[in-house]
């Protein structure tokens, strides 16, 4: 048995999750988020306020599930799951959103759980600016690797949630939690973004992989080297 331990930060206990519950327009759709990094669950939890925050301790055996990680398929893919789901906001994305999706997104329908970065609220800014022609591809996957978000476990079959075992449920402490270190990441995303669309004002050219080169080119992972090659 490949068992793992997982965890979900919230403003509730939840000792059985709920298959086919929640939001569409979420990271990867209807399907609950977790993540094997404690200190990351207790951060999102006490986004609910420190009176209301529960970090739900699990348990899943991945014995004879399917598990799609994003990363082995490249940071163009993982941007086409969120955006297939989140969707865009500019009339500039919309125009790029449907040939990107439908160059870059992988088949996730027969997935039971999908492994992949964590694209929270503020967040998607930096997936808009992308979609916008602002940022290359290589620019979204540092400023997230910045962002500390973490990797999250989203478990959306019905086979995946018949395995998922709960533990425990604890309340984090949040003067264990000042948050310092992902707001000054955050900070240093907002103004690496003002300074972008400050140098594009000025003329600057995005250079590849961007969402325009995305679009007219088709780009292929190698996941050995992590890079990508034009087709």
């Amino acid at each position: 048995m490949l068992k793992i331990t997982l965890f979900h930060g919230s403003d509730k206990i939840v000792e059985k999750p709920l298959f086919n519950y929640g939001k569409e327009d979420n990271d990867y759709g209807v399907g609950f988020y977790t993540t094997k990094i404690k200190e990351r669950a207790e951060d999102w939890a006490l986004l609910y306020g420190s009176d209301s925050a529960y970090v739900n301790e699990y348990e899943i055996d991945l014995k004879d599930l399917n598990i799609i990680n994003l990363m082995d398929y490249g940071p163009l893919a993982w941007v086409a799951e969120v955006v297939a789901h989140r969707g865009v906001v500019s009339e500039v994305a919309k125009d790029f959103l449907p040939e990107f999706i439908k160059k870059y997104k992988i088949d996730t329908e027969q997935a039971d759980i999908i492994i992949g970065y964590r694209a929270d609220d503020s967040y998607s800014e930096v997936i808009e600016s992308f979609m916008q022609g602002e940022l290359t591809i290589e620019e979204v996957k540092k400023l997230f690797y910045k962002g500390e978000l973490g990797m999250q476990y989203f478990i959306k079959s019905q086979e995946a949630f018949d395995k998922i075992n709960f533990i425990q449920h604890y309340v984090p402490c949040a003067k264990d939690h000042t948050g310092n270190n992902i707001d000054e990441a955050r900070l240093e995303v907002v103004d690496f973004l003002r300074q972008r669309r400050i140098a594009i004002a000025k003329r600057y050219i995005v250079p590849p992989i961007s969402i325009v080169d995305a679009v007219e080119n088709e780009y292929v992972y190698n996941k050995e080297f992590d890079y990508y090659e034009k087709r």
